[in-house]
């Protein structure tokens, strides 16, 4: 039987009403993966690093009621991870996923 061997994708997607970018990180291991996954919705949560901390969270941590908050963690890599925050109104967003990438 062969060994299957993975790398970890994190990927960061972001658009403003004048700017968008995209950047990612590639781990070896899910611990590694998950803890950078953390770290970026640490620096999307704060109001020094992005728009989403400045404006999306009231001060009980709760998402106000302009903005959509969609957020998926699964630690087993049967899909991929996701938190995503998005502002209809105005097409900003930030996006992050983590997925497990099967290496051929």
């Amino acid at each position: 039987m062969e060994n299957k061997q993975y790398v970890y994708l994190i990927t960061l997607d972001w658009a403003t009403e004048d700017d968008k970018g995209f950047e990612f990180d590639i781990c070896a291991t899910p611990q590694k993966a998950f803890e950078i996954f953390r770290k970026r919705i640490k620096a999307e949560k704060n109001p020094n690093n992005s728009w989403v901390g400045e404006e999306v969270f009231a001060e009980d941590g709760c998402v106000k009621e302009s903005y959509i908050l969609d957020t998926f963690v699964d630690r087993t890599f049967s899909k991929s991870s996701r938190w995503c925050i998005s502002d209809d109104d105005t097409g900003r967003f930030s996006d992050i996923y983590l997925r497990r990438v099967l290496l051929q």
